[in-house]
């Protein structure tokens, strides 16, 4: 996941009306893994394991009101919110 494809995330998030900080743990298909906590501004890393994610990418996201969803990010950097 590039930083634009986080990006592009987390506007979607804020256009969904979901609340900061959002936690994210992102596992590529190869089972490496990164944790992120995004408030305003810059994402604090929580955690990384496994080296670079690779495509397709799950993304498991939880609000500041415990809202949650998963989101796929393919190869081809589209995305679908489940």
């Amino acid at each position: 996941m590039n930083p634009q494809q986080l990006n592009d995330l987390i506007e979607e998030l804020d256009g969904r009306g979901w609340q900061r900080p959002f936690t994210m743990v992102a596992v590529g298909v190869n089972g490496a893994a990164v944790g992120v906590r995004h408030d305003r501004g810059e994402g604090e890393a929580l955690f990384q394991h496994g080296g670079l994610l690779t495509f397709p990418i799950n993304v498991m996201i939880v609000d500041a009101n415990g809202v949650a969803a998963r989101v796929l990010i393919r190869t081809d950097g589209s995305t679908t919110f489940h």
